[in-house]
Formats: structure tokens, C-alpha cells, sequence
């Protein structure tokens, strides 16, 4: 466990839970067969290595990125992510998305959480934010991954959304059991040369049916 201690557990259950990972941090995960006729088939053994995620943040959940890194819970999956001084208001700081035709740029948000009582009435979850285009290329999506912690796997993109080269503020409405069950993603990419966004301000609520909550 961490980067200096191990652990090893034999087990015949799947899947298999390792209990005692501390949040946001790089594990090596190495599984092999045990026959017992046969011995320990460790040259056939399965490496990965995994990324275990940030607490959830519960909604409303709403913040800025004016520290001197990510926000905790932000997890980047491809392309490069950092922190810009380019902001709506001038000051402060906000962050930047580049992308390649070769490699695109996602990153993906903390899991959401809301209280119980109000998962079976939510219809929509919302994200709302300001973004810009740093040199007019690419497309910008907003959709959900799973397996964030493993690199993502099978984005699945839910909206495009417009971007110009003056800051906008926009709102883009998900489906509440997609959200709750996957991790809501960014994803920049670019189908001819290099491509930047900026995202800053960003908040999420919830919406009952049609009716929008501004909890944000």
C-alpha cells in the first residue's frame, strides 16, 4: 500500500474489495492464479496500476481555481490540464485545456453526491460555468466516464458545448442516474492542429423535473 509498503491477500471471491486505500492516491494492483496441484502461476499474473478518487463532494458543489493547484477530486485523464492566469474577471486564476489532433485533453470532475432522501425527485443535474476559447479550435464535451481511477473508460459524451473566443457563461443539464452512477467528465478535442479552453467559476445543482433549483 503507498509507495513503499505492500500487501498481499489471497482470496477465491469476485470481485475482490481491498479495504484501507487512502483517497487520491497511485496504487500498483498485480493478481495471479493459485492452483493447488500446480503451484503459484505468478509469471501469469495481471499488473494495473490505479488512482483511488477523492471523497465525493456533494451537491451543491461550487468552486473557482485560484489555488496554486487542481482542486482536490479534479482527476486529469489525457492532454494537458493546468492552471491559467487567464480569467473573466482578471484576476485569480482558471483552467486550461489543451488538446492535439492526436491527443485530446479530458479531465474529470469529483463524484457527485446529494442527500437520499432527494435521489428518487432529482430529474437533472446541472453544471453551469464560464469558458472561453484560447485560439478558436477544437470541440468541448461535457459527458460521463467510469473507471475514472484506471484512466476512464468508454466516455460517453452527452453535450457539445459552444465556445468563442469571448468568456461565456453556460449551463449544461445531465441526466441525475448517470451522474450518480458514473463521473462526469471534460473532454477537449481537436480535428485539425492544437486547441485550448478556459473553464473558470463553476457550480452544480439539481433540477426537479422542468423546475431549475439555483442552489449554486
Amino acid at each position: 500500500v503507498g509507495s513503499t509498503e505492500t500487501a498481499t491477500a489471497t482470496t477465491a471471491a469476485s470481485p475482490y474489495t481491498i479495504d484501507g486505500l487512502n483517497p487520491q492516491t497511485n496504487y500498483t494492483v498485480k493478481v495471479w492464479p493459485i492452483c493447488a496441484d500446480e503451484g503459484d502461476f505468478e509469471c501469469h499474473k495481471v499488473e494495473r496500476q490505479a488512482t483511488t478518487l477523492a471523497p465525493p463532494e456533494s451537491i451543491p458543489y461550487c468552486l473557482g481555481f485560484d489555488g496554486s493547484s487542481m482542486p482536490a477530486g479534479w482527476l486529469a485523464l489525457s492532454g494537458s490540464v493546468n492552471l491559467d492566469y487567464t480569467t473573466p474577471g482578471g484576476s485569480g486564476r482558471s483552467m486550461r485545456l489543451y488538446a492535439t489532433t492526436s491527443n485530446p485533453s479530458a479531465i474529470v470532475m469529483p463524484l457527485l453526491d446529494m442527500p437520499a432522501t432527494l435521489c428518487s425527485e432529482v430529474a437533472m443535474v446541472y453544471v453551469n460555468f464560464m469558458v472561453r476559447s484560447g485560439n478558436g479550435n477544437g470541440t468541448l464535451e461535457i459527458g460521463t466516464v467510469h473507471d475514472a481511477g484506471l484512466g476512464g473508460i468508454d466516455f460517453v459524451a452527452i453535450s457539445t458545448i459552444a465556445v468563442t473566443a469571448e468568456w461565456t457563461e453556460t449551463t449544461v443539464s445531465l441526466p441525475a442516474n448517470a451522474v450518480m452512477s458514473e463521473m462526469v467528465a471534460l473532454r477537449l478535442t481537436s480535428a485539425n492542429g492544437s486547441a485550448e479552453v478556459y473553464i473558470d467559476r463553476l457550480c452544480t445543482g439539481y433540477c426537479f423535473g422542468a423546475n431549475v433549483e439555483l442552489t449554486g
